[in-house]
C-alpha cells in the first residue's frame, strides 16, 4: 500500500508491467512505458503504450536490451539502452496513434 497525505489520492492505472524503468506521455496522449521484461539482461525489453482510460497495453517496440530511458523528439521515439541510443520511427507514419509493433529501430551513430 502506498502511503500519502490526506489530500492525495492514488489510483492504479495499469498492473502487470514487467520491470518498468521510465515513462512519458506520448504524442498520442497515452502513457509510454519502457520496461525490462524478463531478466535484466535478457534482451527482451519493450516500450509499451498504456491507454489512460482503459489501462489497455499496446507494444510499440520489443526485443530491446535493457531500455532505461525514452523520449519523443522530432517525430521519433528515442530509446536509451546500456550501449546505444536508438531512434524508432513509425513505419506507417502515424505519429498520433502508433500501431502495435510497427516501429523499426536504428542505432544513432556519432559522426567522426
Amino acid at each position: 500500500m502506498v502511503g500519502v497525505g490526506a489530500q492525495v489520492r492514488v489510483d492504479r492505472l495499469v498492473s502487470g508491467l514487467e520491470g518498468p524503468t521510465q515513462m512519458i506521455v506520448g504524442p498520442d496522449d497515452r502513457l509510454w512505458v519502457a520496461q525490462l521484461v524478463g531478466g535484466e539482461n535478457a534482451g527482451t525489453g519493450q516500450v509499451v503504450a498504456v491507454d489512460r482510460d482503459s489501462g489497455e497495453l499496446d507494444v510499440l517496440v520489443d526485443g530491446l536490451d535493457k531500455p532505461t530511458g525514452i523520449a519523443w523528439l522530432d517525430g521519433g521515439l528515442w530509446i536509451a539502452t546500456p550501449t546505444s541510443v536508438l531512434r524508432a520511427e513509425d513505419d506507417d507514419r502515424r505519429t498520433r496513434r502508433p500501431p502495435s509493433r510497427a516501429y523499426r529501430t536504428t542505432a544513432v551513430r556519432r559522426e567522426p
